[in-house]
C-alpha cells in the first residue's frame, strides 16, 4: 500500500502496488491545521488495514495531544481519515 499526498506529489510510479492518492494538505487546511496532514493519512491507513483498533488509535491521539484545541483538530483529522478509508473512490 502506498499513500500519497496529491497536494505535494504528482509524479510517481503507477505500478508501486496499491496506490491511494488524496489531497491531504487541502483536507488538513479545511480542518483548520496543516499540522494534521499525517493524522488524516494515519486514519486512512488504519481504516484500510485495520492493523490497530480504531478505539486504541483514538485513545493514543487523545493522550498525545493534551491541549483542547490540538485534541479537537486531531480528532477531526482522524475522523476524516477513517471516513476516507470507508468511502468508495
Amino acid at each position: 500500500m502506498v499513500v500519497i499526498n496529491s497536494n505535494e506529489v504528482t509524479n510517481y510510479e503507477k505500478n508501486l502496488g496499491q496506490v491511494y492518492s488524496f489531497p491531504f494538505s487541502e483536507m488538513a487546511f479545511k480542518i483548520g491545521s496543516l499540522q494534521t496532514v499525517n493524522i488524516i493519512a494515519l486514519g486512512f491507513i488504519m481504516g484500510k488495514t485495520k492493523i490497530v483498533r480504531k478505539e486504541a488509535l483514538i485513545e493514543a491521539i487523545k493522550n498525545r495531544f493534551p491541549g483542547e484545541k490540538e485534541k479537537t483538530v486531531n480528532m477531526k483529522a482522524i475522523g476524516e481519515g477513517f471516513k476516507l478509508a470507508q468511502s468508495n473512490f
